[in-house]
């Protein structure tokens, strides 16, 4: 099998052709035929072990998975070969009882597509049964291959953690980023008013025209930033606050209303803050965090899309073999919107 992988941990530079064994399938896994997949900063976390990861040699990243079903295990019954599906990116054990219930991202055994197992930047990828959706024909794969880290991390935030409700005020930190832009165009859809966070100006008009009511530039400040929410919301402050960075939990508490809700789902810029314990409980704030989504919200996301006219933002389509490329693009802040790479070796 031709995949684009490294064998060891490190910058853009360890990306290169590699050819393994195909794995076969397991008894209740499917083998998709890859046909596309998008760019992700997981994919970069993961080349240079963020967070002292150390994984096995050769591994093959990735974690959109877009293609066909080519091969089955025997247990398998709810897919066909030849059938057009999309993966969820991370999976549970299926016997648990959050599993069981549908929450998978809190099995004491999750695994992501492209961390524990060979990921999407292959020829072939095999996953559990559970954890593949048949595509809907309305969206092509280029689309559809977009949607899985971004646009279900975005829907799970709004949606499923922090309850939106039309006539709300979110704030999304890295509104310019592939999960701030789907954040962004789906709280429009439900009725919030979009304060979008960005730094620099470069990116204010692109915000604007997908929707944002004001954008800021981060550069300004906190206090300033603090300020702008708070006249912007006639005093009270947002509602909620979308916060993928982690060591600006603090900022983001102070632009809450009283009762307001943080939603934390990653930590791009810091492992630790330290949390300042007045200004959260003298605001009621809620802290609610979360790292990836389950198959149920990644499918509400999908008819949510669907049913409102959602298209992805895509900047670039490349081959899978220009992988190298479109990680160097993504981590250069160079684009507005998803990479897609296409398979063909």
């Amino acid at each position: 099998m031709k995949a684009i992988g490294f064998y060891k941990h490190g910058g853009s530079e360890v990306l290169q052709d590699i050819e393994v064994d195909k794995p076969k399938p397991k008894s209740d896994e499917v083998e998709i035929k890859m046909e596309a997949t998008s760019v992700n900063r997981f994919d970069i976390l993961v080349r240079v072990g963020y967070h002292g990861l150390n994984l096995s040699m050769p591994h093959i990243p990735g974690a959109d998975v877009v293609g066909k079903v080519s091969a089955t295990g025997e247990k398998v019954t709810n897919v066909s070969v030849g059938e057009a599906v999309v993966a969820n990116t991370l999976y549970g054990c299926g016997k648990c009882a959050q599993c069981l219930s549908g929450n998978e991202i809190c099995c004491n055994n999750w695994k992501i597509i492209g961390l524990q197992q060979w990921g999407s930047y292959g020829e072939f990828v095999n996953v559990p049964a559970r954890a593949v959706v048949k595509a809907p024909n309305q969206i092509a794969a280029e689309e559809l291959a977009t949607m899985p880290i971004s646009m279900g991390v975005a829907w799970r935030a709004l949606h499923t953690v922090a309850n939106a409700q039309q006539g709300e005020t979110a704030v999304i930190r890295g509104a310019s980023g592939n999960v701030g832009i789907f954040a962004l165009m789906i709280a429009k859809k439900l009725g919030l008013k979009v304060i979008a966070l960005t730094r620099g100006e470069k990116r204010l008009k692109e915000l604007k025209a997908l929707g944002a009511d004001l954008v800021l530039d981060t550069l300004s400040g906190n206090d300033k930033l603090v300020r702008d929410v708070q006249s912007f919301t006639d005093g009270n402050g947002a509602d909620i606050v979308l916060d993928s960075f982690g060591s600006t939990i603090n900022e983001s508490v102070e632009m809450l209303r009283q009762g307001g809700t943080v939603v934390s789902y990653g930590v791009l810029t810091g492992l630790n803050s330290e949390l300042n314990a007045k200004g959260f409980y003298l605001k009621s704030a809620n802290i609610k965090g979360f790292h990836n989504t389950n198959k149920k919200d990644f499918i509400e996301a999908l008819n949510f899309a669907l049913k409102n006219g959602i298209h992805p933002k895509i900047s670039r389509v490349m081959s899978i073999r220009d992988a190298r490329e479109a990680q160097e693009l993504l981590d250069s802040n160079a684009l507005f919107g998803k990479i897609v790479l296409k398979h063909n070796f």
